[in-house]
C-alpha cells in the first residue's frame, strides 16, 4: 500500500493479481492517524470509479434465426473462427472462448490473446503468477499452457495460447478431447460455448470488438 496526499493506493503482489468472475479479493493494514478521519469520498478499481453498477455477459440462447450455429457435414470437428477481433492497446482483458458443460460442473477456457495483470485460475501460484499443470501441449491447431482449479462453484480447466493472435482458427472439440485423454474429465455434454472479451480494467472508456465468430458442429 502506498499514500500521495488523501490518496491510498493498494495494489497486488506478484502472486495474487488474478481475480475469477464472482471472486473476491481483501486486505488490511495496520496505521495510525491523528485529526479528523473522513468517511472516502470515491474508490477506483485498475484506474476505473466504482459505481456500484454491474454489467453482466449475457447467457446465449439459441434461437431459429441467425446467429443460430450452421451444421456441417463431413463429420467435421467443432471449431470457432474469430477472424477479426479488435481491441484497445491498454488496460488488463483476456479474449477467450467460453465453454460450460454438465450443467456447468465444468468451465474450460480458451485464451486466444491477453494483456496486463490478467491470469488464469490455477491450483497453485508463485512469483511468476499461476502456474501451468501442463505446459507446451498441442491441441486443437495452437500450442497452450494448461491450468486447472476452481472458481469455488465448479472446475475451471484453462488453455492459455503460449502466443497471442487476433485472428484464426481453434478445434474446440480436440481442446476438450484433450481433456478426456488426461483424463481431468470423462464424457461430458457440452452446453454453452461463448467467445468474447474479458475486460478486468482499462484507462476510461475503451472498445473491445469481435468482428466475425462463427462455431460449426456436425
Amino acid at each position: 500500500m502506498t499514500q500521495s496526499g488523501s490518496t491510498v493506493t493498494a495494489k497486488n503482489a506478484g502472486y495474487n493479481g488474478s481475480i475469477a468472475t464472482n471472486g473476491t479479493a481483501s486486505f488490511g493494514f495496520n496505521g495510525s492517524a491523528t485529526g479528523s478521519n473522513p468517511v472516502p469520498t470515491a474508490f477506483t478499481l485498475n484506474g476505473t470509479s466504482c459505481t456500484g453498477g454491474v454489467t453482466s455477459t449475457p447467457t446465449p440462447t439459441r434461437t431459429a434465426s441467425s446467429p443460430t450455429p450452421t451444421p456441417t457435414g463431413g463429420g467435421s470437428n467443432p471449431g470457432g473462427v474469430p477472424s477479426d477481433a479488435a481491441w484497445v492497446a491498454t488496460g488488463a482483458w483476456e479474449t477467450a472462448y467460453d465453454i460450460w458443460a454438465n450443467n456447468n460442473a465444468y468451465e474450460v477456457m480458451i485464451w486466444t490473446n491477453q494483456h496486463g495483470a490478467v491470469g488464469p485460475i490455477a491450483e497453485s501460484y508463485d512469483a511468476n503468477g499461476a502456474v501451468p499443470n501442463a505446459r507446451n501441449v498441442s491441441a486443437g491447431g495452437h500450442t497452450w499452457n494448461v491450468y486447472r482449479g476452481s472458481n469455488g462453484a465448479n472446475a475451471v480447466f484453462s488453455f492459455v495460447r503460449t502466443g497471442n493472435t487476433n485472428s484464426g482458427t481453434v478445434d474446440v472439440l480436440a481442446v476438450m478431447n484433450w481433456l478426456r485423454t488426461n483424463g481431468w474429465w470423462g464424457d461430458v455434454n457440452v452446453g454453452q460455448v461463448q467467445f468474447g472479451f474479458e475486460v478486468s480494467g482499462t484507462a476510461g472508456q475503451s472498445s473491445f470488438v469481435c468482428n466475425t465468430f462463427t462455431l460449426t458442429y456436425s
